[in-house]
């Protein structure tokens, strides 16, 4: 396994987080993100990054608390989880779903659940194997 550290994002890793959300499809502007990242904090989530040996910051998990009226806690809900496609089976994507889960415990989170498109097959069977299993299907419009 990699040297790799988990930290909460900074405003000035804003370039490396635009270019990996670039991977999931989602084209983030980096001049756009060190304002969500304060926003979302704010509220009490959190972005997690897996930084290299050599400060690259090599993936990230965006964690969201979720309070829901049928549970007594909240859920912990990530919602974007990427890592490099160079540095994937490498060891990085576990360490930082393991982090996600130490922060949801943290946070008295119930459960943590995570949403990943229908067409990344690869991720989904990664998930399960880290202990994430198929409990549902998301369903949802754009407005």
């Amino acid at each position: 396994m990699r040297p790799i550290t988990i930290r909460p994002a900074r405003a000035t890793d804003a370039e490396p987080l635009a270019a990996l959300s670039a991977h999931l499809g989602y084209a983030a502007d980096a001049t756009d993100l060190p304002a969500r990242l304060a926003t979302l904090r704010g509220q009490g989530d959190e972005v997690l990054v897996a930084e290299d040996a050599e400060g690259r910051v090599v993936g990230y998990s965006a964690l969201h608390l979720m309070r829901v009226f049928h549970l007594p806690r909240p859920l912990g809900y990530i919602t974007a989880f990427v890592t490099d496609p160079a540095l994937r089976r490498s060891g990085v994507g576990r360490r930082l779903l393991e982090a996600s889960t130490d922060w949801a415990r943290a946070q008295g989170c119930l459960r943590l659940v995570l949403t990943s498109a229908e067409h990344r097959s690869d991720a989904h069977a990664f998930y399960e194997a880290c202990g994430f299993p198929r409990t549902g299907r998301r369903f949802g419009r754009d407005l």
